[in-house]
């Protein structure tokens, strides 16, 4: 997990960081408790939060929002077929 503040809102959690690039405020929110405790022990975040969209888990990995990982990552986003591989 990136560097940042876990605050708790009713049940469930709220995880708040800056991105890394820009600098902008970055939040997760609906976070269960168990949930982060098992992936800061090892468990894969998409079994932990697979109500997350992958924008949401990328904030919880390194901080960075949509826009600055897609800036950072442009070749991500292109289409490949199963023989790129």
């Amino acid at each position: 997990m990136v560097a940042g503040e876990i605050v708790r809102e009713g049940t469930f959690f709220t995880f708040r960081t800056a991105c890394p690039r820009c600098g902008k405020p970055a939040e997760v929110k609906g976070l269960r408790r168990r949930a982060l405790e098992m992936w800061q022990k090892g468990a894969h975040i998409q079994d932990m939060f697979p109500d997350l969209s992958s924008a949401e888990r990328e904030i919880l990995m390194s901080g960075l929002h949509d826009e600055c990982f897609d800036a950072w990552y442009p070749d991500l986003d292109e289409e490949y077929d199963d023989e790129t591989f």
